[in-house]
Order: C-alpha cells, then structure tokens, then sequence
C-alpha cells in the first residue's frame, strides 16, 4: 500500500511540473494551427483565381472572421451574384485574433499574382505574420 501512494505522490509531482509548460505548448500550436489555416484559405484563394480566371479576394470582416469570395466586377465588395465563403477561426482557435484591421482585402488576381500585404495573427504567446507578395506567393513568417 505504501508503494501505491509513493507512485501516486511521484506521478502527481510530476504532472504539476508538466501541466504549465503542456498549456503554454498547446497555446503555441493554437496560434501555429490559425495562421496554417489562413495559409491553406489563402493558397486556395489564389487557385480558384487562376483556375476561374477572376479576382478572388479575403476580406477580414473582425479580428476573428473573414470572407472569401469571386470579384467579378473588381471592386473590393461582396455583391449579389459573387460566391461567398464565411470563416471563422475561433471555434478552433479561440485566444488567436488578427491585428491585421477589418475590412483589409487580400485580392488575387487571374494570372496569380496579387497586392503586396501582410497579414497578423496575435495569440497569448506571440504572433505570426502571412505575407503575399506581388508574385502571389503566400509565406508564413
């Protein structure tokens, strides 16, 4: 009986140890996992650009939500007609925001390319930045 409790003292010495640094750790994949998951929306954005042969743009609607969608007269406005594609990263990402301001869109264009931007995620342990460059490319910082 005596070596049960020991085992049970050790093990639970040590999940107090564990459990601080298992939280910051889960917080960090969190906000890797939000900007992973802006990467992927972004890199398919660019694709139904080229593939569909119009402007498709990601328009932050708050620091959490975000809409994709076809601009087929370039605008910059969601307009009736256009496809739309509603995100939002919190269900899964819930202490991860955008710093990048609302309202901020992220056009590409028909041959790939797109406006020079940078997009911010912030969470409890930092941020990560999403740049596009004006070749179109999308790189995680």
């Amino acid at each position: 009986m005596l070596e049960i409790m020991i085992v049970i003292a050790i093990i639970g010495i040590m999940l107090g140890v564990a459990a601080p640094n298992f939280m910051d750790y889960m917080k960090s994949r969190r906000l890797s996992g939000a900007a992973m998951q802006m990467y992927v929306d972004l890199m398919n954005a660019r694709q139904q650009a080229v593939t569909q042969n119009k402007w498709v743009s990601l328009r932050l609607e708050n620091s959490h939500q975000y809409k994709i969608f076809t601009d087929s007269n370039k605008n910059g406005a969601i307009d009736t007609g256009e496809s739309v594609i509603d995100r939002d990263i919190h269900p899964d990402f819930a202490d991860v925001t955008f710093t990048t301001s609302a309202g901020t869109i992220f056009a590409f264009y028909p041959n790939g390319t797109a406006a020079s931007k940078t997009l911010t995620l912030s969470g409890s342990t930092g941020s990560k930045s999403i740049t596009i460059s004006t070749a179109g490319r999308v790189k995680i910082n």
